[in-house]
């Protein structure tokens, strides 16, 4: 497999300091997730890949099946979880397809689920339940 694109960040203080790609596209603060603290979180920043992302691949199937939603979004919560073994993040996806039936909407989410990168690279790591238009799948993953 060969590789298109390489992104590269650098952070400095951990979750309360800095970040910033080497191409200084993206340079924020950090701030610990639910404090006061005027820069993002690193949950927020995977959140808005993974939205983005499963958004595209959405489009990339919708075309594929040769369906015309009115507009494709993508609501992602990523949840930061504390447990006795430590932290681990689980997802909440909702996408919206208005102007496809409630059985498109959701062969779409499940295709643009398999071939999604962040997708693929929770698969098995963490908790990803989907749904489309507000439903939730049955098979989410």
């Amino acid at each position: 497999m060969s590789i298109i694109y390489t992104a590269k960040a650098t952070s400095t203080g951990g979750r309360e300091g800095k970040v910033a790609t080497d191409d200084k596209k993206i340079e924020f603060d950090l701030s610990l997730p639910g404090s006061n603290g005027d820069g993002a979180n690193p949950e927020q920043f995977f959140a808005a890949g993974y939205s983005a992302c499963f958004g595209q691949a959405l489009k990339a199937m919708a075309d594929k099946e040769g369906l015309k939603p009115e507009s494709v979004t993508v609501d992602i919560a990523v949840n930061l979880h504390k447990g006795d073994d430590g932290f681990s993040l689980s997802v909440k996806l909702d996408a919206g397809l208005p102007g496809l039936s409630k059985g498109e909407a959701e062969k779409l989410v499940q295709m643009a689920h398999e071939i999604c990168p962040y997708s693929r690279a929770t698969r098995g790591n963490i908790k990803v339940e989907l749904a489309a238009n507000g439903s939730a799948l049955k098979a989410a993953a």
